[in-house]
């Protein structure tokens, strides 16, 4: 689905007639419906999906001991070899480390981050759950009372869809789960899109 497509189904749902281009900035419907879904994408995208998460990568340091972080990053942490033990984030395009408070690193860190990705690179049961939560928002603001609930439930049906498409992505083994690690009492974070 394209943004175009996505815009016009939140119109669609909100009673209003469809666009044929991007209105982005102007005041029209069309706009306040791209704003809603640019919002609902990118706070859906930052829980972090299986499609977007990428676990157990291996950054080094530059000549100037720094550590760019991959593009379009929306959070980092650090993953299984220092368990709950650092704290990472960015700083510009840089690992800063906010045990040490400091962007200079002298040796390889295993992370895991989460990415942001194109609206139109977003696997289509994401896509529909982050559309439907973007008609709903935008039709409390422009839309038609009595249309919302209608719209919430599309969107709870959307979002198990969503889920299960996220379940059946994981591939996880039970016994190698943050759970599994906790409930042996070794260290490891529970997270959860």
């Amino acid at each position: 689905m394209t943004k175009l497509e996505a815009i016009n189904k939140i119109m669609r749902r909100a009673g209003l007639q469809p666009i044929r281009v991007l209105e982005t900035d102007t005041a029209s419907n069309g706009a306040e419906a791209e704003r809603c879904l640019d919002d609902a994408e990118l706070e859906m995208q930052s829980q972090g999906w299986n499609y977007n998460t990428y676990r157990d990568v291996t950054l080094s340091p530059d000549a100037m001991d720094n550590i760019t972080v991959p593009t379009g990053t929306i959070s980092i942490y650090p993953d299984s070899e220092y368990g709950e033990s650092k704290n990472f984030t960015t700083q510009g395009e840089k690992l800063y480390d906010t045990d040490e408070n400091t962007l200079l690193f002298t040796a390889d860190v295993t992370v895991r981050y989460i990415q942001r990705w194109h609206f139109d690179c977003i696997p289509f049961p994401v896509q529909d759950y982050i559309t439907l939560v973007a008609a709903s928002r935008f039709n409390e603001k422009r839309g038609t009372s009595r249309l919302q609930s209608g719209i919430d439930t599309t969107a709870a049906v959307a979002r198990v869809r969503a889920m299960q498409y996220n379940n059946k992505q994981a591939g996880t083994n039970v016994l190698n789960t943050a759970h599994s690690r906790r409930f042996r009492g070794e260290r490891g974070e529970v997270s959860s899109p």
